[in-house]
Formats: structure tokens, sequence, C-alpha cells
């Protein structure tokens, strides 16, 4: 951007005059005397008078215009003088505008970076009283929470000690009920063994019987004819209620082939066998292992 000032106005100007006074050097001829043609003596000597003064005109007026073109030479000088010294001022006058211009964006520069920097601390400002006042709320916020987490744990714990000293007594009603029916459960039991033992007692003692007739039966149907005495066997019998054979085998040999074949053939005939018509004491002798000895 260029700055139009009153100086380089009038800058301007000179430079103009500068050129116009050229032009009027350079116009200016010097005027040369015209001798006029002549015969006689008198002419001659007229004429040489008047070239001697034309002459001496003609010096005068070379003398006169080289003073002029002197003159003329040292006010151009002075003018070019003149022009280069406005020539230097305008340019100086310009450096010291493009100075000012440079010195003005610089300190506008300035000025918006010091507007940047201000708005930025007070951003940065607000951003921290920001943070402060959400740290404090955060701080009341985990202080309640802390007070309320206290107060729920007190009441947990005395929600907690309550239903402790509640469960202790429940424990304790609990062992004392526990240890009142283990001790009935106990005595009950031991009735219940003792009876049950008298119970097993009279079976064995019924089962015995029936286990003796059985071996009767067995025997009665047994051929001990040619057999040597003193021989016995084990013998394993299955039966089903009405005391029928379902299963007969000889667990234990007699070390006498015939023996053991006719004890098979002995309890195959014998059956139904007898056996008691209560089915809880039948349960108990369903199977049977005895020995077979029969006697001659």
């Amino acid at each position: 951007m260029k700055f139009v000032t009153p100086r380089s106005v009038l800058y301007s100007l000179l430079l103009h005059v500068f050129a116009i006074g050229l032009l009027a050097v350079n116009l200016e001829i010097p005027v040369k005397p015209i001798t006029p043609p002549g015969s006689n003596t008198k002419v001659i000597n007229a004429v040489t008078i008047d070239e001697q003064q034309i002459e001496a005109e003609v010096q005068r007026l070379k003398e006169a215009d080289r003073r002029k073109q002197q003159e003329q030479e040292r006010k151009l000088n002075e003018i070019k003088n003149q022009a280069a010294r406005a020539e230097r001022e305008r340019r100086a006058e310009e450096n010291r505008l493009l100075e000012l211009k440079k010195k003005k964006e610089e300190e506008q520069k300035q000025l918006a970076e010091t507007k940047k920097l201000k708005e930025e601390a007070e951003r940065n400002r607000k951003i921290e009283e920001e943070k402060k006042l959400k740290a404090e709320e955060d701080r009341k916020r985990i202080e309640e929470e802390k007070r309320k987490a206290e107060e729920e744990k007190k009441r947990l714990d005395e929600e907690r000690k309550a239903a402790e000293e509640q469960r202790r007594r429940k424990e304790e009603e609990e062992k004392k009920r526990k240890a009142a029916e283990e001790a009935l459960q106990k005595q009950l039991a031991e009735e219940q063994k003792q009876q049950e033992d008298a119970r097993n007692r009279a079976d064995q003692a019924v089962i015995q019987q029936y286990v003796a007739r059985i071996t009767g039966a067995i025997a009665r149907e047994f051929n001990i004819t040619g057999l040597p005495s003193g021989l016995s066997c084990e013998l394993y019998i299955r039966m089903i209620p009405g005391g029928e054979v379902v299963e007969a085998r000889i667990t234990r040999s007699s070390g006498n082939s015939v023996f053991d074949r006719r004890a098979e053939t002995a309890m195959s005939k014998a059956s139904p066998l007898p056996v008691p018509d209560n089915p809880r004491i039948f349960a108990k002798m369903r199977e049977i292992n005895l020995v077979f000895a029969p006697q001659e």
C-alpha cells in the first residue's frame, strides 16, 4: 500500500521543473552575426569595425551565455541535488511509513497475541474455576456418600448383630431341640433295637425250627442206601412264598458225587418246603444255606 503525502507531491513538482529546464537549455541557439557583402575600402573598414564590435558582442554574449549556462548548470545541479535530496527524503519517508506500518502491524500482532493470551488465560481460569467447583461438588458428594455409607454400615452392623443374636438364640434352641430329639431318637432306637433284637431272636428261633423241618423234609426224600456214613455237604436254597424251590445247588461238595447228586434230587422232590406264613420271617429265610448230613 502506497501513502501520498504533501512532501511526495513537492518532490514530483521539482522533478517536472527540472525536466522543463533541460528543454529550455537545449532550445537556446547562439546567434552568429551576418556580414553584408561590399566592394570599397571604407566599407571594408566599417565592416571590420562592426565585426570587432560584433565579435566583442559575440564574446560578451558567449560569456553571458556561458555564465547563464553555468548558472543554469548550477541551478540544474541544485535542482538535481534538491531532487536527489527530495528522493532520498521520499524514500526515507516511505521507509519510515513502512517502518510505522510494520511497527503498527507488529503492535497489532502483539495486541492480537496478547488478546489471544488473555482469552486463553480467561478460558483456563474458567476451566480451573469449573474444576474447582466440580472438585468441591465431588468432595461434598463423596463426603455425603461416605456419611450415608457409614450410616448404612452402622445400620447393617446393628441388623447383623441383631440377626447374629437371633441366629445364636435359634442355634441354641435348635441345639437343645436336636439334643432332645437325638436323646429321644437314641432312646427310641435303643428301645427299637431291643425290640428288634428280641424280634430277631424270636425270628431266628422260628427260622431255626423251619430250617430243621426243611432239613428233615429233604432228608426224607434222600436215598442213603449204599453211601458211606459221615458224609455231608452245604446246600443253597432259594424259595418263593409257599416254599416252592426256584433254585437249589451245592455250595460245598461232600466229596462223593453220588451223595451230592442224591442231595440235589432230594431238594427238588421235597419242594414245596415248609416255610412260615409270616411274610416278615419268610423274607429273612427266602434264601438259606444249610449243612446237609443225613443220619442212617
